[in-house]
């Protein structure tokens, strides 16, 4: 089981914010088997939205966050809890 710095409010239903440490794929699923690449984030960008855990693989965690409108993950090695 991997963990990471974004462990606080894991599972809630309470947004939280993050970084973006290096450019990352933006996903239409949390996973990247049968998801399509809908977009990229830079590093530095900030995200607000909640964690949840890959349906099919429950030790990988997603951040899902709205994108135009529409909900969208990024995977959390590509991310940081906001300081």
């Amino acid at each position: 089981l991997m963990l990471s710095a974004c462990d606080d409010l894991f599972g809630s239903d309470e947004d939280v914010s993050v970084t973006v440490t290096g450019r990352a794929n933006v996903r239409d699923a949390a996973t990247t088997e049968g998801s399509n690449v809908i977009g990229k984030v830079d590093a530095g960008s900030e995200l607000t939205g909640r964690w949840i855990t890959n349906p099919s693989n429950p030790d990988e965690r997603w951040f899902e966050f709205k994108r135009d409108g529409q909900v969208a993950y990024v995977w959390e090695g590509n991310l940081s809890k906001k300081n």
